[in-house]
């Protein structure tokens, strides 16, 4: 029977990432844990959004430490991946 039940509405809205700091400085030989540089991340729809965290060319985990160890500049990038 087509109609009986309601359809969940798709998820057209991407997670909201809200940072604590837009720039950071960092020394050779420092650590750092990228979740805590995340203030907030919501989603209308997904109460877990898969949070992706590159370091220059190589994707790290978002909740464990991550050691500078070459001098030079590189780029953070923190994104969430859902359905929309």
């Amino acid at each position: 029977m087509s109609g009986c039940g309601k359809e969940d509405a798709p998820d057209t809205e991407a997670p909201v990432i809200t940072l604590i700091t837009k720039a950071l400085s960092v020394e050779t030989g420092d650590n750092i844990i990228p979740s805590s540089l995340v203030r907030s991340i919501k989603d209308n729809s997904d109460p877990a959004p898969v949070i992706v965290v590159t370091i220059g060319q190589q994707t790290i985990a978002y909740n464990e430490a991550y050691t500078f160890a070459v001098p030079g500049d590189l780029s953070m990038t923190i994104r969430s991946e859902d359905n929309s």
